[in-house]
């Protein structure tokens, strides 16, 4: 059993990646899958038109230059949670994804289209971000905190020592009053003879 055209196209359409078929080295869009569609933040159908006629700012981000580099030389390009800006209704809107630039050749090596394939990684990038966002506030308070145990430390060792000071001094005033009442008692005995 043989696979045709109509085949192919409902098995990319059904693909859990977003995918792009580029049948001309001037980048012309075959196929789109919905998934793709959704990344462009476009409904229409965009079969047999170029990428960079549709998409300006994939020109000036450098991507269409990546594809067609691709095209030039056959070897497969693989980015991971690069940043990306994508129009929504005329904004532009960083995302970052995953994605895959591949040549399609035949038997005789000759390429015949471009395999684009994208996982949109903005939610992976962005719990990223914040995990480390986290783990450096968690840092920084750890060191302020070891920074207030070291303080607290160095006061208690004053408290300590003050407090040993402040025995000292109490036993030189005990051993004071001890030998003023002494000196008290003796001057307040009686004496015989009178």
């Amino acid at each position: 059993m043989s696979v045709n055209f109509d085949g192919l196209l409902h098995v990319i359409s059904d693909m859990p990646l977003a995918v792009a078929i580029y049948d001309s080295e001037d980048l012309n869009i075959a196929i789109a899958n919905e998934r793709m569609l959704k990344i462009w933040s476009r409904t229409d159908n965009l079969a047999g038109r170029r990428l960079g006629d549709i998409f300006l700012e994939y020109v000036e981000q450098g991507f269409e230059g990546l594809l067609r580099e691709v095209w030039r030389t056959g070897e497969t390009y693989t980015g991971e949670e690069i940043l990306a800006y994508i129009n929504i209704d005329g904004i532009p809107i960083p995302r970052y994804f995953d994605f895959e630039y591949k040549a399609l050749k035949d038997s005789s090596d000759n390429i015949y289209a471009l395999l684009h394939t994208a996982t949109d990684v903005t939610d992976r990038r962005l719990a990223q971000e914040q995990a480390a966002q986290l783990q450096r506030s968690q840092e920084a308070l750890k060191e302020e905190l070891q920074t207030i145990n070291e303080q607290l430390t160095a006061l208690n060792e004053e408290y300590l020592s003050t407090n040993e000071q402040l025995e000292e001094y109490n036993q030189v005033i005990r051993d004071i009053n001890t030998n003023y009442l002494s000196t008290i008692r003796v001057s307040v005995l009686p004496t015989k003879g009178f």
